[in-house]
């Protein structure tokens, strides 16, 4: 069974981490952004990812969050995206969204999904407001399990 875990979204390269060790044959790879894995081998998979927001980390309180000047509740969302070996770009596969605010302010969303995908397919995941990111492994997290 192939498993990797990766701390990996489209947001700045401060908050992105990888495996530093060079992959071996049908292990997953970073593409040359570091912004998507590569999937290794042919078959079916079992992807996940978990992003938490927080209203801490932008204060929420204050009538500009984020670099947007709003007040109460937020929307926030994730998405898993999916690029086939040979499209020009990726395409949403699945997507969670929800709201935080002041009172609420810690939120979890969460998504997974078995599919199949080919060697040299790219995943990754985009999130709504990267400043409100925990980039704290332990809250976000994204991966894959090879099942056969």
């Amino acid at each position: 069974t192939l498993f990797w875990w990766l701390n990996l979204f489209s947001f700045p390269s401060h908050f992105r981490s990888y495996n530093p060790i060079p992959p071996k044959e049908n292990q997953f790879q970073l593409d040359k952004e570091n912004i998507s894995f590569i999937i290794p081998k042919d078959g079916r998979y079992f992807v996940y990812s978990q992003v938490t927001f927080s209203c801490s980390t932008c204060n929420c309180e204050e009538s500009i969050c984020c670099g947007k000047k709003a007040k109460g509740a937020k929307t926030v969302w994730q998405t898993i995206r999916y690029k086939p070996v040979g499209y020009p770009q990726p395409n949403d596969l699945i997507i969670s969204t929800s709201s935080i605010n002041e009172t609420k302010s810690l939120k979890s969303l969460y998504l997974a999904r078995i599919m199949l995908l080919t060697k040299g397919d790219k995943l990754l995941v985009r999130v709504s407001n990267p400043a409100m990111v925990q980039a704290d492994m332990r809250y976000t997290f994204f991966g894959a399990y090879f099942i056969g």
